[in-house]
């Protein structure tokens, strides 16, 4: 059996397969610690947000203001890659932080998300998101106002 958990919260189903003897292979995702399994590749979550936040600091020459669109709050995915994008902001003084939202992966409220800030921020220079669905709604706002999307 494969598993990409969105949450720890299938530990207790990944142990229960491994004790009736089904080899569990958990992907990209976290289960609790003493959770048995058979195998595991893991990304490093923060590093990914790290990175992608680096490469938005470089591409404003490190001065700027910034959103952070996440996917769902208490996810690993999507707080872990959060965390990284806010270390790599926080290491460029230059950048600015505006506002941080969850969309829960729906491109429709990232979309709504966006539109609220865009009346509130009279420059938004990046918007940084963990995934590309909820990105997608972001974008549609962006270029709806007449802002350059790259």
């Amino acid at each position: 059996m494969i598993v990409n958990p969105a949450t720890t919260a299938v530990s207790p189903a990944v142990q229960q397969a491994c004790d009736a003897g089904i080899p569990v292979l958990v992907y990209d995702r976290f289960v609790e610690p003493e959770t048995n399994m058979t195998a595991t590749m893991y990304t490093d979550e923060v590093h990914d947000g790290y990175t992608c936040g680096s490469a938005i600091v470089e591409a404003l020459d490190g001065e700027g203001n910034v959103v952070i669109l996440g996917g769902l709050p208490g996810v690993g995915v999507s707080e872990e890659r959060m965390i990284g994008a806010r270390q790599a902001f926080d290491e460029a003084p230059g950048v600015t932080v505006l506002a941080e939202a969850f969309s829960d992966y729906d491109p429709a409220k990232g979309r709504q998300i966006m539109e609220e800030w865009l009346q509130a921020h009279d420059q938004i220079d990046a918007l940084w998101s963990d995934a590309g669905l909820q990105a997608i709604g972001a974008i549609g706002a962006l270029q709806e106002a007449g802002a350059s999307t790259r």
